[in-house]
Formats: structure tokens, sequence, C-alpha cells
């Protein structure tokens, strides 16, 4: 078998969909798959270059920047059809028997292909709504099997495209997040050895929902005076949640960390008491959430999309309503001042993530899908 793991931002950025492509590519590549990572390059010319195992193909692209600012998603999808551009030819000289997309942007690409004579079956890995106006015009003339990474994601599909799509989890590195020694995580990212921390991972964008994470600082504060809120990610949005910070008044008790390499983030999750996820959009599958459950730590979120699937409330934490800063300050309360509640929904959250949510888990259903739409099984695995 041989697969085109095709993502153009994979190479470039690290999100959901980009560690989904290089962890599950890594794993079926240990599996003895054939799998090539086609993904976009910095550079002016195409490279070729490996990783961990797996051969990266990367083409130049224009940035959605340098197009007219007349929606996100038609600078989206001009800058995938820019990438294409550059990579079309390679895709029908390699002949993959899978060529694996992630956004329904790829649709119209993968139509061209299909019209230039590829006979590759094309999978389309939701992780997300990035729906637009004629999407499903092409996903009906392009699309052989479709999957989502969680069952939210799956009725945002099937109510697009009237299929129901196989659930396929992402997963985590479980031995890069892995539960360390808190004072030596500390001491690595400069941190005081001896106070309560909080922390929350994302974009700096304002469905992240980390507004009403600052608005139950001062509840949690009056309770426990010295825990401080980290808040790792950059975003255009940090300007507004700094001027909140000092509104409340709470700023010396918030620590903007800023961008922190994916390979350093198991440090910093390490030193947090207890991880955030205070998000009022929908998150298609919280990556950060099974990340500091890999690490041992609970973690609070909102029932946001797919998340509800992924953490047990009272059990490896707690879920509290979207924009319910009380509550939120309430749960946050009881696992600072209760060590031993903290300590064993942290256990119980590092066994969740080893028995459903580790690559290992995780690929066999995703080869199982790849296998059933070459046998002839299209659009539901």
């Amino acid at each position: 078998m041989k697969v085109a793991m095709y993502n153009v931002t994979t190479n470039v950025v690290k999100g959901g969909i980009e560690t989904f492509c290089i962890g599950a590519s890594e794993e079926m590549v240990r599996r003895g798959i054939d799998v090539r990572i086609v993904c976009g390059t910095d550079g002016k010319i195409p490279e070729t270059f490996e990783k961990n195992g797996v051969k990266y193909h990367a083409f130049p692209y224009r940035r959605r920047e340098e197009f007219p600012d007349i929606g996100s998603r038609f600078r989206k999808l001009c800058k995938r059809i820019s990438f294409a551009r550059n990579c079309m030819d390679f895709l029908l000289e390699e002949k993959f028997d899978i060529v694996h997309v992630h956004k329904p942007f790829e649709f119209p690409i993968m139509y061209y292909l299909r019209k230039k004579g590829n006979r590759s079956k094309i999978v389309y890995g939701a992780n997300g709504a990035d729906f637009f106006m004629t999407d499903r015009f092409f996903f009906k003339r392009v699309v052989d099997a479709s999957i989502a990474c969680s069952i939210f994601n799956g009725n945002e599909v099937k109510q697009r495209y009237g299929i129901q799509p196989g659930i396929i989890y992402n997963g985590a590195d479980e031995k890069l997040f892995r539960p360390m020694d808190m004072s030596e995580a500390r001491k690595s990212c400069g941190l005081k050895p001896d106070i309560p921390y909080i922390g929350t991972i994302g974009r700096l964008v304002g469905w992240k929902g980390i507004q009403v994470l600052l608005k139950a600082m001062p509840r949690i504060l009056e309770e426990c005076p010295e825990t401080t809120l980290l808040i790792i990610g950059g975003g255009d949005y940090k300007f507004e949640l700094d001027l909140l910070a000092e509104k409340l008044g709470i700023g010396d008790n918030v620590l903007f960390a800023g961008r922190i390499e994916h390979e350093k983030l198991p440090l910093w999750v390490n030193a947090m008491d207890i991880a955030m996820q205070p998000s009022v959009g929908d998150e298609g599958f919280s990556l950060t959430v099974i990340e500091a459950m890999s690490c041992g730590k609970p973690v609070i979120g909102t029932p946001s999309g797919g998340t509800p699937e992924i953490l047990t409330d009272g059990e490896v934490g707690f879920i509290v309503p979207k924009h319910d800063d009380k509550l939120l300050a309430e749960r946050t309360i009881t696992l600072i001042k209760d060590r031993d509640l903290t300590a064993a929904m942290g256990k119980k959250a590092r066994q969740r993530v080893l028995e459903r949510f580790t690559w290992e888990k995780v690929v066999p259903g995703l080869i199982g899908v790849y296998e059933r739409v070459l046998d002839g099984h299209t659009v539901v695995p």
C-alpha cells in the first residue's frame, strides 16, 4: 500500500492536523506501509527529506496573506491551489493507492487530479467544518471514504454531505508526553518551585475561551492567592487578553509564555498542576487535552465539540459549561486544594490515553479504512 498524507502545512506549522499527519505516518511506516508526507516548504524549490523513517516531499506555495482579502475561505483555497500547481506532477507520477486529504479545500484539486487520469482513492479526514459553497459538488465526485476525528465532527460531516464517516480519533505520543518530575520541569521552564500553576495551550483567538479563564482568576486567587495562570501560544488576541488581565487586577498572576516548540511542550505541561481547556467554540478533537492527560494531568474543560468524548467528568478532570467562569473557578479551587484528588485524576487520565489515544491504538483503524476503500467500499468505511 502506498499512501500520500497530503497537507500543505504539515512541515510549516504545528497543530492538530499536522500532528495527526506526522504521528499517524510514523506509526504506519513502523508497520511496513509506504507513506509519504506531501507538504509545503518555506523555500523556493521542492525538497525531499526524511524524518523518523517517513519521506517528506515538500513543494513551494503562496501564503494566504498574499491573496486578496475577500474572505478567509477564499484565501485558504487559493493557498492550496498554489501548492497543488507545484506538486500535481508528483502526484500523477507516483500513482499513490491512497491520497489522504484533511480539508474540503482540497476537493477541487483532487477533482482535477481525477480528470488527469489519476486513479488514487481519496480519503477525506475531517478535523473541523471548513466547508465552502461548492464543496458538496466535489465531495460526491472525488471522495471514496470519509473519516472524522470525533463523533461530534462526524455528525458535522453527516449533516453536510449526507454520509456517516468512520471515527478515527487523533493520537498522542505517549513517550514524548509522559509524566516527569514537576520540580525539574519547573526549573527547566524558569518557574517557581512551590506555587500552584494552571495552564492552557492553544492559539490566542477568542473562541478558545481564555477570556473566561481570566475572569475566573479573581475568584481562584481569593482561595489560592499564589496561583499563576500559564498561557502558552501566540495570536492576535493577546492584546485583548493583556488588557483584560490588567482590568481584572490579575496581571501579576498571569504569565504569557508565547509559542513553545512541540518537543518542549511536555516540560511545560508537567510544570502545571492542572491543564485547562475553556473553549467556547467547537473543538473537533482537542489534541492539547490528550497530551496533557498523557502527562498525567487532570483537565478542566468545556463540552466543546468532541471534548466530552475524551474527558469523563469527575474521573479524569471536570467538564464545566461554556462561559461559566464561576464553576470553572470552583472546580479549579477543588483540585488545587485536594492534592490527592488531583493525583488520582491525573493517573486515570494517563491510563485513559494509553488505552485509547496513542498512535499504536489509533492507526490500525485508519489502516482498516484504507484497506476497505481499496477493496471497493466507498464513502462509509
